[in-house]
This record gives structure tokens, C-alpha cells and sequence, in this order.
């Protein structure tokens, strides 16, 4: 399994770097506690806000593994993404940009095992139970 470093400004990710790591199956480092006299970590790709230090090391930005963040990709993979994730968009849900956000809002509310009111199929703002909403 490659090991991929998803670098985010600060100790805590947003729902968007939270879903985009998600997708590459990275881990999470703080890109502002990486400085330049520090070691560098071991990695087969990078993503994110990489430091100066991780430079040298390839993008993980689909090239070679089969996955893209989502901001990168055109409507057609995001319609197959979310055909993979059994996914179906709102009728409101038209815009590449409004996609890709569906699909990471999907993505986050999988990654916080909170319970937020997504549990139906995962899409967000279904019914928990089919027929719920009637």
C-alpha cells in the first residue's frame, strides 16, 4: 500500500481536506510544524499544502493510482465517482463545483461517525429510513 502524506495549515482538517485525503487514502501531517531543518518522512506521494521539504516527492493527484481529487476532475468522473459511492444527485445538484461538494460532504460525513442525519444511502440530507421523509 503506498503511503501518501496529505499536508493541511494547522492541527485540525476541513470536511473538504478531510474528503479529499479520504479519496487518496492519506494520512494526515501539519504542513506549519515542517520545517526545513526537520527530518523528512518517508512517503510515496504528497498532497495538499506541501512544505518546501517534501518537493521532490510526486503529487498524488490520480497520475498512475486511479485517484484524483475531486475538485480536478470533469462531470463525467464525478458522475462515475458518485455512481462507485451508489450516489444519486439532487435535481439542484447541476454544476461540476456542486458535485464535487456533494460528493465530499458524502465523503466527511463518513469519516466523522457522528451520526449527522446521513445514514440512508449516505447522501447528504437523505432520509435515514426510505419513505422517512413522507
Amino acid at each position: 500500500m503506498k503511503k501518501i502524506l496529505y499536508f493541511i495549515k494547522g492541527p485540525v482538517p476541513s470536511e473538504k481536506e478531510t474528503a479529499e485525503a479520504k479519496l487518496l487514502g492519506a494520512v494526515f501531517r501539519n504542513a506549519s510544524a515542517t520545517g526545513p531543518s526537520d527530518s523528512v518522512e518517508t512517503c510515496d506521494a504528497v498532497a495538499g499544502a506541501v512544505p518546501e521539504a517534501y518537493a521532490g516527492y510526486p503529487k498524488a493527484d490520480g497520475q498512475g493510482d486511479g485517484k484524483k481529487p475531486l475538485e480536478r476532475m470533469n462531470n463525467a468522473e464525478l458522475d462515475a465517482k458518485a455512481a462507485e459511492l451508489d450516489l444519486t444527485f439532487p435535481e439542484t445538484v447541476k454544476t461540476k463545483a456542486e458535485k464535487a461538494a456533494y460528493i465530499a460532504e458524502y465523503l466527511a460525513s463518513k469519516t466523522d461517525g457522528q451520526g449527522d442525519g446521513h445514514e440512508g444511502n449516505g447522501a447528504p440530507g437523505a432520509p435515514a429510513t426510505p419513505g422517512a421523509d413522507q
